[in-house]
């Protein structure tokens, strides 16, 4: 009896486990989702920028290079101007440093070159400021704050200028989004600008207002994803709360495609004047203030809504139509990079494809066809299975036989005809032939 009560409590021991172990796995999230990472060697007044997968990132003099694969920092060329709230942008590999402050307001145009570690100057903005962001888009970088807007040409290392925002503000978020530049809150001269989703085009230089964004933010960070293992979206992250006194952890995510705005996972680090980074749509937010008073060196990851979602394949050939051969293009388009194609024709076992290819050999009937694709991160989409039929006239064996045989029968009654001609011409010329 004491042996079976002993093995019963170990059963329920185990059963009790299991229990707890179950739902922890159930429940482990696929995305909207923070990891704590090793914290940077810089706190405040740093922007990011990222070149080849690596994350730089820059304040006062300092600049360093955070490796999110092996989770580790190495200092690399300090900047030639030490400065703070400068705008940084990448263009062709190249990160280009611009304005901020220090104990002046500098208008200093620095470029870094991540392959040979190496600094230069470049032409110096017109007017200097500071507390902005540079964007890039189609070989400009746009810097934007208060009344000004000031337009770089990388390839003529020349300056113009653009036109101004509607709610001028500084120490704003913003991101590039589809060749446009998104403006989100910032300190302006009125309360309204703080909650403002400005959109500049720089093809049509002029300016369009979005949503409201959920909270009024200053001094946040944005970032946005690219679609390729994450849905297209800006993440506006953290930024002043309660009076510019303390960090708020907030998470603001806006749609540019329907305007829209939702909350995704705060983050753990109430911050403001922070940076963030995006490699491969994971977003990295480094440093900034929790409050006034305290500086962090607090290095989050986050993975974004929608992150790792199947891939959408759709198929362009064949359409639900009717083709008069027996082979039929097989084309179609995935949205995100993949690992490997396999299609399923009349329901058979799925045959491996490089890519756009030619089903042959069709016999006329009923046919379907499913693709299927495997993105980079494991996950499996398929398309929608398309119903097509192949009609090709064909000559059968009674209609060969039907076909010579009408042919045999025409011949011999076109030989028939003619040799009674002949036969009745050589009678006649016989019979003038005696006459004679």
């Amino acid at each position: 009896m004491k042996r079976l009560l002993v093995t019963a409590g170990l059963v329920f021991l185990f059963a009790l486990c299991l229990a707890y172990v179950d739902p922890i796995i159930a429940n482990s999230p696929t995305d909207n989702f923070w990891v704590t990472k090793t914290s940077g060697p810089i706190s405040v007044g740093s922007k990011s920028a990222v070149v080849n997968g690596k994350i730089y990132v820059m304040s006062g003099s300092f600049n360093y290079e955070y490796d999110p694969t092996a989770d580790n920092w190495t200092a690399k060329a300090p900047m030639p101007t030490s400065r703070l709230y400068f705008g940084m942008a990448v263009y062709q590999n190249k990160i280009y440093v611009i304005g901020g402050r220090y104990d002046i307001t500098y208008s200093t145009n620095e470029v870094y070159d991540p392959s040979n570690n190496s600094w230069q100057t470049k032409q110096s903005m017109p007017i200097g400021g500071s507390d902005l962001d540079a964007n890039v888009v189609n070989g400009r970088i746009y810097l934007i704050w208060q009344n000004h807007n000031e337009v770089y040409d990388i390839k003529n290392d020349s300056w113009s200028v653009g036109k101004v925002m509607s709610y001028p503000v500084i120490a704003y978020a913003s991101a590039v989004f589809d060749d446009k530049i998104y403006i989100f809150g910032g300190h302006g001269s009125s309360n309204s600008s703080d909650r403002q989703t400005q959109i500049y085009d720089p093809v049509l230089n002029s300016w369009s207002i979005g949503t409201l964004s959920p909270t009024a933010v200053s001094n946040a960070a944005a970032a946005a994803t690219t679609g390729v293992l994450a849905p297209k979206r800006i993440y506006v992250l953290g930024g002043d709360g309660y009076g510019g006194i303390e960090g708020i952890s907030l998470n603001q995510v806006y749609n540019p495609e329907n305007d829209a705005w939702v909350l995704g996972a705060p983050m753990p680090t109430a911050r403001h004047a922070l940076t963030v980074a995006v490699v491969n749509d994971t977003l990295y937010a480094f440093g900034g203030f929790e409050n006034i008073f305290y500086s962090t060196n607090a290095n989050e990851q986050y993975t974004p809504i929608g992150y790792g979602t199947i891939p959408r394949v759709s198929v362009i050939s064949p359409a639900n139509s009717v083709y008069n051969e027996t082979k039929v293009p097989l084309t179609f388009t995935v949205d995100r990079p993949y690992t490997w194609i396999r299609y399923s024709l009349d329901g058979q076992h799925n045959i491996t494809a490089a890519g756009n290819t030619t089903l042959i050999g069709l016999p006329s009937g009923m046919h379907k066809v499913t693709v299927y694709a495997n993105d980079t991160f494991g996950n499996v989409g398929a398309s929608q299975t398309v119903n097509f039929t192949i009609v090709v006239p064909t000559i059968t064996i009674m209609n060969l036989f039907s076909t010579v045989t009408v042919a045999v029968v025409s011949g011999v009654v076109v030989v028939f005809v003619v040799g009674i001609f002949f036969l009745l011409l050589f009678r006649k010329h016989r019979k003038i032939t005696k006459l004679n």
